[in-house]
């Protein structure tokens, strides 16, 4: 029998997820920010953020599944590409949020923040800081997935 990618499990898991992070984010905002409206941002910046990781995850893994090289237990070097792979364009997406933040800033249309002059005093550390937290990021989204993958795994063994 061919094992089926869990397509429906892994986007369900991936949304409560987002949810939960986004939740986090909104209760450390609401203890930092007085603005609701900057909060807010805070808050879909976030779920915007981690459902792109959740979505190309899953679109990573469909790809490597078609080069049937994601799911063979022998091969683990390529679920290593597949995660530098993933964390690659999950440091893009980080940064480019980073960016579109500054922009924002800039042109008047998001508060200044205190996180921002943070990041401003790092210089050009801030983009070692991003690398590291969207290693960090992607690696919850990225274990997530493998383990509903094999939990799938063992339950289709488990019926053969």
């Amino acid at each position: 029998m061919k094992y089926r990618l869990p397509t429906k499990n892994l986007l369900k898991y991936s949304i409560l997820l987002t949810l939960a992070v986004s939740l986090m984010t909104f209760f450390g905002a609401f203890m930092r920010e007085p603005d609701f409206n900057f909060m807010a941002f805070r808050v879909a910046n976030t779920f915007c953020i981690f459902a792109l990781f959740c979505i190309i995850n899953v679109d990573l893994i469909k790809v490597f599944e078609e080069r049937k090289v994601c799911l063979e237990s022998k091969n683990t070097h390529n679920s290593k590409k597949l995660f530098a792979f993933g964390a690659f364009i999950s440091y893009l997406i980080l940064l480019g949020s980073y960016y579109l933040n500054i922009y924002l800033v800039e042109k008047g249309l998001l508060k200044d923040s205190l996180l921002h002059e943070d990041f401003e005093s790092l210089g050009n550390w801030v983009y070692l800081f991003l690398f590291i937290v969207s290693i960090m990021m992607y690696g919850m989204v990225f274990v997530l997935h493998n383990l509903i993958m094999l939990e799938d795994w063992k339950s289709t063994v488990d019926l053969e």
